[in-house]
């Protein structure tokens, strides 16, 4: 699919088109994460910034409140980019981040190995334990760096586009759940680059 006008884009957002949706992270999301990665932030951030810049657009268009005085692709990734620096500017004083910390493990049995700070390895299996089946399974799939193509098919999912937000749908459920466990304030990660959001 190719050389679609801009309007198109908008009117296949409006009506929620598959095919358009799929068009636009095939074109920008590879954008979007570089620009993330390179200030700061990780490929799952880049994919939730995504999810949040589609939202907003897709309530602008209902509304009638989009102009564009530019490319679609320009105001697309300028709204990412914008809603990025808002989550930077919220971080700034914040003392833990975990996806770092999590998305280091190569495979779920990484948590258990040795030299790994104790707490956070008690409490990623706590709460990683009590995640749904089929949540467990897919970031099982994700920590194994099985493509998000395969995790579909895997999974039984329509496509790697609904892998790609479950899987972060379901990291952000255990991160949340992780900075809510009240045993949180009893320790901190040596490493200061550690950021929490």
């Amino acid at each position: 699919m190719t050389n679609i006008s801009d309007r198109d884009l908008l009117t296949g957002i409006r009506n929620k088109d598959k095919q358009i949706i799929h068009y636009i992270y095939l074109k920008l999301l590879p954008v979007v994460k570089r620009h993330i990665v390179n200030n700061s932030g990780t490929e799952f951030m880049a994919e939730d910034i995504f999810q949040d810049a589609l939202l907003i657009l897709f309530n602008k268009i209902r509304a009638d409140e989009i102009y564009l005085s530019s490319s679609f692709s320009t105001y697309f990734v300028a709204i990412c980019k914008n809603l990025w620096l808002n989550q930077l500017r919220k971080n700034r004083n914040s003392t833990v981040y975990f996806t770092d910390e999590i998305e280091r493990f190569n495979t779920i049995e990484d948590a258990y190995q040795p030299g790994l700070d104790m707490d956070f390895t008690r409490l990623f299996k706590k709460h990683f334990r009590r995640l749904s089946g089929k949540s467990q399974m897919v970031l099982y799939l994700h920590f194994n760096q099985v493509t998000p193509l395969e995790v579909a098919k895997q999974m039984g999912f329509k496509n790697k586009e609904y892998a790609i937000s479950r899987k972060y749908k379901c990291l952000k459920k255990l991160i949340s759940n992780i900075k809510g466990d009240p045993e949180l304030s009893s320790f901190i990660f040596e490493d200061e680059r550690v950021e929490i959001f």
